[in-house]
């Protein structure tokens, strides 16, 4: 009789177990879920972090090391940068964001979205090139330089601004964001400028624009005042 009671045990014992394997399996599952959905949680908090960082300062420079700070730890989406963009008005500081997210974009098939945030068409093909072609910086002749008849066209867009100064301040911070211009050239566009103040703002505010940031001394002697002469002087002293 004891015979007859062996399978039937056996098989108790095997439902037991693949109740057990199904209850870790499922567990498991859960867990991984769970850890999944924090994480989505964790990184949808940091980004989020990231935009009212970015949001708090005018800085431009500022806004794109917050922005490099997230992008190039976190994965993250095409929309996401799009939306860090929009808060950028520089060309070139959205191309280098660019460059340094593109590698921990997850959807990169939709990247193409990205080209719609540029001004100058230029930028979005070296963009292109630099992480969807070749991967190598292409050689675009004037890719952000201004021709002599841009920069006349530049100025005159300045010098056509009516009203208080703040006006053409804001059109010059513009034209300095989208373009590369000569240390000669952008002295061309402080003479605009009649007040020191409004000069020593401008000159400020072009510093991270330019690639020639050792020649900044020679802007004092656009300056008329020893007192604003001597704050371009601490200005620069503090960014050495």
């Amino acid at each position: 009789m004891l015979i007859d009671y062996y399978p039937c045990s056996n098989s108790i014992q095997m439902k037991k177990r693949a109740i057990i394997l199904l209850t870790i399996l499922i567990s498991s599952i859960s867990v991984q879920q769970t850890l999944g959905q924090n994480n989505s949680r964790v990184s949808n908090d940091a980004f989020r972090m990231c935009l009212k960082a970015m949001q708090s300062t005018n800085d431009e420079s500022m806004r794109l090391d917050y922005a490099l700070s997230y992008f190039t730890n976190e994965p993250s989406t095409t929309g996401q940068l799009q939306r860090a963009f929009r808060l950028m008005y520089s060309e070139r500081f959205k191309f280098d964001l660019g460059v340094a997210a593109y590698p921990n974009i997850r959807d990169k098939e939709k990247f193409f979205a990205i080209y719609d945030n540029f001004n100058n068409l230029s930028w979005a093909i070296q963009l292109y090139h630099y992480t969807q072609a070749q991967g190598e910086w292409i050689n675009t002749p004037g890719i952000c330089s201004a021709s002599d008849l841009d920069f006349q066209r530049i100025t005159k867009s300045i010098k056509d601004q009516w009203g208080i100064g703040d006006e053409q301040l804001d059109m010059a911070k513009e034209q300095v964001q989208n373009w590369c211009f000569t240390i000669e050239q952008m002295k061309q566009i402080v003479a605009i400028f009649k007040m020191d103040e409004q000069r020593l703002e401008i000159i400020k505010f072009m510093y991270d624009f330019s690639d020639e940031q050792r020649r900044f001394y020679e802007f004092g002697e656009l300056l008329s005042f020893s007192s604003a002469k001597s704050e371009l002087n601490r200005f620069l002293a503090a960014k050495n």
